[in-house]
């Protein structure tokens, strides 16, 4: 999945009382998958069950690379629930990032505006939730020095390990091409992300991030704190339908 994302930080975010905490989320994905596959009607001209998987995201994925795996159950010719998980891993390793590791659990539900045996649009409204731990490398500046080209020279590299957890409630449309069991899935659509991260076996603490690389991507993926963004993804995805076809 490719992102292009804007950053709100910790100091100017707007925060809610409380947040979905996992297994709410959990919760409510499995007891609308359920009360979707209560009221399904299967006499219909549609293979029911897919399998997809993500292969694009393994290796541009700024944030949260690995192997995502889906499964999308349709119960009416409009109406369809998919939940999907990613294995976090890192796939390639750069100065930065060493290794990443964790996991991401999502369900959405989706409305496909035409007969889903053919080529039609759809939309989507669903959440995930995240949980990663990234060993890295970054550069940082003295606690009472402010972050200026003027004072790179004062800048040191260190190794830390960066917890992260975020939480994304997505909306988004997208486009299948079918062919009969094999299936082909572009789409994209906004995602409004709560992240909670934080350091750990740093040297100094209290020293501050270096802005030496400005607001980069890396930038991004390692700073800690807590706080509101907004994400535009874009997904790639290839599936296989079977099932009884009545």
């Amino acid at each position: 999945m490719l992102n292009v994302e804007l950053i709100v930080h910790s100091t100017l975010s707007i925060y809610f009382v409380t947040m979905p905490t996992f297994k709410s989320i959990l919760l409510v994905c499995i007891c609308c998958f359920v009360a979707g596959i209560s009221s399904a009607q299967d006499q219909f001209d549609y293979y029911k069950h897919r399998v997809k998987i993500a292969p694009l995201r393994a290796f541009y994925h700024p944030f949260e690379p690995g192997l995502e795996l889906s499964y999308e159950r349709v119960f009416h010719p409009h109406w369809s629930f998919e939940v999907s998980g990613n294995r976090i891993y890192s796939v390639m390793r750069d100065t930065n990032f060493f290794s990443r590791k964790g996991w991401a659990f999502g369900g959405e539900f989706r409305y496909h505006f035409d007969q889903i045996i053919s080529d039609h649009f759809y939309v989507a409204l669903g959440s995930s939730f995240s949980q990663s731990i990234t060993e890295a490398a970054y550069y940082f500046h003295p606690k009472n020095t402010p972050p200026s080209p003027v004072n790179d020279s004062l800048d040191y590299k260190d190794d830390f390990t960066l917890h992260r957890k975020t939480t994304y409630f997505t909306i988004r449309c997208g486009k299948i091409f079918h062919f009969d069991h094999f299936l082909i899935e572009l789409s994209c659509g906004v995602s409004i992300i709560h992240r909670d991260s934080y350091h750990v076996d740093r040297l100094f603490p209290d020293d501050g991030f270096s802005y030496r690389n400005g607001w980069s991507a890396t930038f991004r993926g390692l700073h800690e704190g807590h706080g509101w963004s907004l994400r535009l993804p874009l997904q790639f995805k290839v599936c296989w339908a079977f099932g009884k076809k009545y």
